[in-house]
């Protein structure tokens, strides 16, 4: 089982953090890679998704469960193509005023004995980019909420 994690400080407070990255069928919008996404059911704590990603010379379909306690964490199981088994982690921790630390993990397994070596830029690429789009629509946000209010 490979794993890799980053943990980043956004200034936005945790509750809006959360409910951008909850929004999940929003991320072909703002999240490069996403080309579809589709919640086929909805439930108390869960989302059943079908998803479409590119990254990197790779796509797949496929289906996940999302399992949400907001505003702390979103926790996302998949087996997408090429993986036996894919974790990810979401948690959001609010620092009193000074912003939210938002902590990615993923732990996974790929298919085939060579799989998880070249996986691993892969894995890198898409946690960083989910990261970097959700810092970016957060900001947009932010902006586009301050100059309603003007």
């Amino acid at each position: 089982m490979e794993q890799y994690a980053v943990s980043r400080i956004f200034p936005q407070d945790r509750e809006r953090l959360y409910a951008l990255v909850a929004d999940i069928e929003k991320y072909p919008q703002f999240v490069p890679g996403y080309k579809s996404v589709r919640v086929r059911k909805r439930g108390h704590d869960r989302l059943w998704v079908t998803q479409t990603v590119s990254i990197l010379g790779w796509e797949a379909t496929f289906d996940s469960v999302a399992r949400l306690d907001p505003p702390h964490a979103l926790v996302i199981e998949a087996s997408p193509r090429g993986f036996r088994t894919m974790h990810i982690e979401w948690r959001f921790e609010s620092l009193e005023g000074e912003g939210t630390r938002i902590e990615a993990g993923i732990r996974y397994a790929a298919k085939g004995p060579l799989s998880n070596r070249f996986s691993r830029p892969w894995i890198r690429a898409f946690i960083e980019m989910q990261i970097r789009a959700f810092r970016t629509r957060a900001e947009a946000s932010e902006r586009d909420g301050l100059q309603a209010h003007r």
